[in-house]
């Protein structure tokens, strides 16, 4: 499931907002619509359903990857590994140069059977 709702923050930014659940295997996908041409700026994992902190927790330590599909680069630089189960973080993507070029696949791994939780990619226009 994925509820993507761009919207202006300040200028030149905007966040996606990707909601996952996943399968009994632990793992959750969720395709973006094209963001080509746009900077990622940073990614927030929030545990739970909707982001709640409290619903349907994700196994700690679970593992995200955040794919542009055009270029099979991992935006996180791996950094998508090992998530809080419990608490919300961030991943500052290192480089401000990290250009989208289509869509992207968010891939949730380790999770655990039919947990959720809630994902914010925030983007800069190029």
């Amino acid at each position: 499931m994925s509820s993507i709702t761009p919207r202006q923050l300040q200028k030149n930014v905007f966040p996606i907002t990707c909601d996952w659940v996943s399968d009994a295997s632990g793992d959750a996908t969720v395709s973006t619509i094209n963001y080509s041409g746009y900077k990622l700026s940073s990614v927030l994992f929030v545990p739970g359903k909707n982001g709640d902190l409290a619903t349907d927790l994700p196994t700690d330590q679970y593992d995200a990857v955040l794919t542009d599909i055009a270029s099979g680069v991992d935006m996180l630089a791996g950094n998508g590994a090992n998530r809080s189960g419990t608490a919300a973080d961030a991943t500052i993507v290192a480089s401000t140069d990290v250009l989208i070029f289509g869509k992207m696949n968010l891939v949730i791994s380790n999770a655990g059977n039919t947990k959720k939780g809630r994902v914010y990619i925030l983007m800069q226009a190029s």
